[in-house]
């Protein structure tokens, strides 16, 4: 397009016209994805010139979408245009329309030069420019001077005979297969060429992540993925099996009739042990991980829980205490426990072969907590936890602030923990995970059936009128949530580490994997109100978007409403923001402008794939949503394990990858840190980052300030995308820094920062 621009313009237009993305740097984001090329219309060609950039829009997320689930964009136009005159009319205006042309919305009068237009909220879009007679025209009439695409037009199914015909020849090499020495394995034979299944698979570091593979002997016959009604795989991957084996954890006879089916464990506390078991001196509580029998969307399947309820006890404590905490493992997997967003002690961190030894099976951990900031926190495993935070390991820590920066007063107050399982396509069980090695290992293994809190069917009931406040966390091992409430405005009022600077009106809360958000919503009807994931799914291979709507809760609103003028109803109608915490972020603010001082980069390593695969994602890669929100391509996703990739963190200024970056810092540093999700992998998604045992705040997005200040210690990197982060190190120890896709992080997705104590 930018070849076709240039040649239009060759002799004809002057220099200040040459106005395409090939010029721009990055600094919005990737250009490949942010940028469209104007084309000059019939009539126009010489005279106009111009592009439009797609720049995020600013606000609480670092992903904005609609409610419904279509990302949105702020359109600024750079444009080389001469006087409209030149077109027998008086000004410029600019329009935006879908590929079906219908419906036109009017964005706005531009002129020669850069003009911000809005903001758009579409998939696939056009953009187009005409002279009108009036800027105040809501029709276009008059003559169309220039037009573009929006990157996301680059998916296309016009390749289809192309994918076609090498999906049969992989259909036939497969066809005369014979088994790999990967157990369980079909793989094409030795003098299939390209085709063979990865014989040399990236090393994916393990050093301060042992690897324990679940107990047992290999071998088992894989089941098939449950795949969506309308999208069609390539024939060529129907026979592929992953390399590793299948893995279902066994049920002992005990606890068979534990009768702790489908229970809700959400707000329970924690066992308290007997003064005798826990004597002057010892834990303050027991937290056992056992194996579970439980009902998930209608199957019956062996879960894992935390004192028999997944998610496990909520953890009820105030801010400055502390709580010694005794970990017993009953399940058949080595674990540990990782008291995910917490500053505390590093040695309690809970990262195998980092800051402790992995608790076998039958074997206990004493855990000493301390909870220096308030908030939303929550405990999982950090051992092929693809396994075990899938089956149903982890549980919720609400910590009460002690300040006077207290959360706005409400009628009900709900812990949400969201998650997602995958199913066998015919439906009967819960689909098998890798032995050996995690398998969905490339886009990460997105379920089937969403759930809340362990349910498929949560439900509250509320009166009318009454302010209830959500706390939310994304204890799935992939899947980024959009979420809805039934109701237009939703208040955001906190995040991973406590409240906002500032309140926020939103439509939808987007929620990527380990974060976590507080909103606060008022029914102001008595009905029935769902509580919905809604997203755009991809059909990779037609090149398409297809809507994604699923309840995952319903709330209940019943009559008999709260007195007029009751406190809660006040507080809702009022943004505020909190003078403490803006007296402790100002403390940073000097920083806000300065240098990055380190660049990590994310990227894909995927050198030798199954052919159909290698080939559909190579014609995949003309573009790349910044989010991939739905598994659209199960087959293709499941059968590459973490050894057949590796997802790479690397240092900029060196080159070196994962395991093998050396950062080091000291206590009181604060660093800035860009992070950038590179558009040129061979299948780029995003990447939730999460920091151990330190809070960072976001203070830029793809040459964005961001204006809406809350700690965190987990960001959503979209592809194509950077995000500067302003750390606060203040705390010693080794602590990792890892994507919290649970599959990219088994396929090596992480780093150790080191944080020394000062004059060290």
């Amino acid at each position: 397009m930018t070849a076709l621009l240039s040649a239009l313009l060759i002799g004809a237009a002057p220099a200040s016209a040459q106005t395409t993305c090939a010029g721009l740097d990055g600094t919005h984001g990737d250009p490949d994805l942010r940028c469209i090329d104007l084309v000059a219309a019939p009539g126009a060609s010489g005279r106009a010139a111009g592009r439009i950039e797609l720049r995020v829009p600013g606000g609480p997320f670092t992903v904005a979408v609609t409610p419904t689930g279509q990302h949105v964009w702020r359109l600024v136009a750079s444009l080389a245009l001469p006087d409209a005159s030149t077109f027998g009319a008086s000004t410029y205006v600019a329009w935006a329309t879908t590929p079906m042309m219908h419906p036109l919305i009017r964005l706005g009068a531009v002129r020669d030069g850069t003009t911000d237009i809005g903001t758009v909220g579409l998939d696939k879009f056009i953009v187009l420019i005409s002279a009108e007679a009036a800027d105040t025209v809501s029709e276009r009439r008059g003559p169309l001077v220039l037009r573009g695409t929006s990157p996301s037009m680059l998916m296309q199914p016009d390749h289809m005979p192309v994918l076609l015909s090498e999906a049969a020849r992989g259909a036939i090499q497969s066809a005369h297969a014979v088994p790999a020495d990967g157990p369980g394995a079909q793989a094409p034979p030795a003098d299939a060429g390209q085709d063979e299944h990865h014989a040399h698979p990236p090393a994916a570091p393990h050093g301060a992540h042992p690897r324990v593979d679940p107990p047992g002997e290999p071998g088992g016959t894989w089941p098939h993925p449950a795949m969506p009604a309308d999208i069609v795989m390539l024939p060529g991957m129907m026979p592929r099996l992953p390399k590793v084996s299948p893995y279902a954890p066994d049920l002992p006879e005990a606890a068979l009739d534990s009768g702790r089916t489908g229970r809700d464990a959400a707000g329970r506390r924690a066992e308290r042990l007997s003064p005798d078991a826990a004597g002057a001196s010892g834990p303050d509580l027991r937290l056992a991980a056992e194996p579970r029998r439980t009902r998930i969307a209608g199957i019956e399947a062996t879960g894992w829980s935390y004192n028999g309820g997944s998610p496990g006890p909520t953890l009820h404590v105030d801010q400055g205490s502390r709580l010694d905490v005794r970990y017993v493992n009953r399940t058949e997997l080595p674990s540990t426990v990782h008291w995910h967003g917490l500053r505390l002690e590093n040695r309690f961190d809970g990262v195998p072969g980092l800051t402790q030894e992995l608790v076998m099976p039958g074997d206990s951990f004493d855990y000493q907590l301390v909870f220096p900031d308030a908030g939303t926190f929550w405990y999982h495993p950090h051992h092929r936890e693809d396994i075990a935070q899938d089956l149903g390991l982890y549980g919720n820590i609400l910590v009460r602030p002690t300040t006077d920066d207290a959360p706005n007063a409400v009628d009900r107050e709900y812990t949400l923990m969201l998650d997602d399982v995958l199913t066998t396509r015919d439906g009967t069980t819960l689909m098998p995970h890798g032995r050996e090695a995690a398998t969905h290992a490339l886009m990460g293994r997105f379920g089937d059936a969403l759930l809340v809190n362990g349910r498929s069917d949560w439900s509250a009931t509320v009166s009318y009128g009454q302010v209830v406040r959500f706390l939310l966390t994304n204890a799935a091992n992939t899947r980024t949530f959009n979420l809805s409430f039934g109701v237009d405005s939703v208040k955001l009022v906190g995040g991973d580490v406590g409240l906002y600077l500032d309140e926020h009106r939103v439509t939808s809360v987007p929620i990527a994997p380990a974060e976590r958000y507080a909103v606060e919503v008022r029914y102001d009807r008595p009905g029935t109100y769902a509580i919905t994931n809604r997203v755009m799914g991809i059909d990779h291979v037609v090149g398409a978007f297809v809507p994604r709507v699923d309840t995952v809760g319903t709330v209940v609103v019943t009559a008999g409403g709260p007195e007029p003028g009751a406190e809660p109803a006040a507080a809702f109608d009022r943004l505020r923001t909190l003078p403490r915490l803006a007296d402790d972020i100002e403390r940073f603010r000097p920083h806000f402008d300065r240098a990055v001082d380190r660049t990590l980069r994310l990227r894909l390593q995927a050198d030798s794939l199954p052919f159909p695969l290698d080939r559909l994602m190579r014609l995949d890669s003309a573009y790349f949503h910044p989010v991939e929100w739905d598994g659209t391509m199960p087959d293709m996703n499941w059968i590459l394990s973490s050894d057949d990739i590796a997802w790479v963190l690397e240092d900029a200024a060196t080159g070196a990858t994962n395991e093998d970056i050396d950062w080091s810092v000291h206590t009181g540093d604060v660093i800035k840190i860009r992070i950038r999700n590179e558009r040129g992998s061979l299948h780029a998604m995003q990447h939730p980052i999460h920091l151990h045992g330190q809070r960072f705040l976001i203070v830029e997005q793809d040459g964005v300030r961001n204006d809406a200040l809350v700690w965190k210690d987990t960001v959503l990197v979209p592809v194509g995308s950077y995000v500067d982060l302003l750390v606060d190190f203040s705390n010693p120890g080794q602590w990792m820094l890892h994507c919290h896709i649970a599959e990219h992080l088994e396929a090596g997705m992480r780093m150790v920062v080191d944080v020394q104590p000062p004059g060290s």
